[in-house]
């Protein structure tokens, strides 16, 4: 059972799922009844996205920093680009930000069309992780 399963199973105050996904609604949040027994039981095989953290904190009434922390999901922190970012191309953006995504991406998690470091290859692969052709 994950850390995060541990603590939403004490945070429970005896309510079913279906219970806290209609409390994390009257909050304003989306989740599935399935989606929080699925958490609480531990049968999750990912890091919780941003709205399931929002949805688990209205739901258990937890603050998403615990619950963050708990998941090992980092706290998003919003910086400023730097003034020379202005100047990049379409193509230098799409770059940056699948760079970002391939050094967020949770471990074991594949990003569609991340390079395979792993391996020590550079040929971009697909979602299944099979080579795919360069297009230069």
């Amino acid at each position: 059972m994950s850390a995060l399963s541990k603590l939403l199973r004490l945070a429970n105050p005896g309510l079913s799922s279906r219970e806290l996904a209609s409390r994390a609604r009257k909050a304003g949040e989306r989740i599935g009844h399935d989606t929080i027994a699925r958490y609480e039981r531990g049968d999750h095989t990912q890091w919780p996205s941003d709205d399931v953290i929002r949805a688990l904190a209205a739901a258990y009434q937890i603050p998403e920093d615990e619950l963050r922390s708990a998941a090992s999901v980092p706290t998003p922190v919003h910086r400023e680009l730097p003034e020379e970012a202005a100047f990049l191309t379409e193509r230098q953006w799409r770059a940056v930000e699948e760079l970002i995504r391939s050094m967020t991406a949770p471990e074991g998690r594949r990003v569609r069309g991340a390079i395979d470091v792993s391996s020590g290859s550079d040929v971009p692969t697909t979602r299944a992780g099979s080579p795919r052709a360069r297009r230069e």
